[in-house]
C-alpha cells in the first residue's frame, strides 16, 4: 500500500468510513428497531382488557346504562356517619336520625331514593338523600348508620356500592 504523509489509505478516509458505519450498525440501527417495536406494542395495546379498578368500574356503569334505560346507575364507595351528627340539623333542614335509612350526597337532589348495593356482599337498601357529603374525595355517599347497619358496612367503614336512582327528588328544602 502506498503511503501518504507516513500513513497508509486506510488510515485515512477508508478507516475513518468503516469506524463510522460499525457505530451506525451496531447502536443507532437497534436503537431505530427498539423504539419502532416499543411504538407497535403500545399501539396494538388499545384493545386488551386492563384490571384497572376504574376502567372496570366505566365498563360496569356503561353496560348499566343501556341495559336500564331512564334510570340512573352509579359505581363507587360510600362511608357512613351516625352517633355524632343524631339529633343535629341535615342541609335539607331535617333533624338527622342516625337509625333513619338517608344518605347525603354532593349533588343530587334532596328527596332522591337510591337503592344502594353492598357489592361486596349483595345486600341492598333503599336511602333518601337529606344532606349533603361526603366531602372525602374517593367517595360518592354518605349512608347513616341505620343504613350502613343494613347494608353490613359498619366493620368496614367504607364499601363499594351500586347506586342506582328510582326517583329524582324536588330539592326543596323543609
Amino acid at each position: 500500500m502506498a503511503k501518504a504523509g507516513g500513513r497508509s489509505s486506510l488510515e485515512n478516509g477508508a478507516g475513518r468510513r468503516l469506524w463510522f458505519k460499525r457505530i451506525v450498525f451496531a447502536t443507532l440501527i437497534p436503537a431505530a428497531l427498539f423504539v419502532m417495536a416499543l411504538q407497535t406494542a403500545c399501539a396494538s395495546s388499545k384493545g386488551v382488557r386492563r384490571s384497572n379498578p376504574d376502567f372496570n368500574q366505566r365498563e360496569r356503569l356503561r353496560k348499566d346504562r343501556h341495559a336500564v334505560r331512564g334510570q340512573k346507575v352509579v359505581y363507587g364507595r360510600a362511608s357512613y356517619y351516625g352517633a355524632d351528627f343524631h339529633g343535629r340539623k341535615t342541609a335539607n333542614g331535617e333533624t338527622f336520625d342516625m337509625n333513619a335509612f338517608t344518605a347525603a350526597h354532593r349533588q343530587w337532589p334532596f328527596g332522591t331514593l337510591c337503592k344502594v348495593t353492598n357489592l361486596q356482599n349483595g345486600k341492598s337498601v333503599v336511602v333518601r338523600v337529606n344532606d349533603r357529603g361526603p366531602f372525602v374525595e374517593g367517595r360518592i355517599m354518605d349512608l347513616s348508620y341505620g343504613a350502613a347497619r343494613e347494608l353490613g358496612a359498619l366493620k368496614d367503614g367504607i364499601i363499594p356500592v351500586r347506586i342506582e336512582i328510582l326517583r329524582w327528588g324536588e330539592d326543596k328544602a323543609k
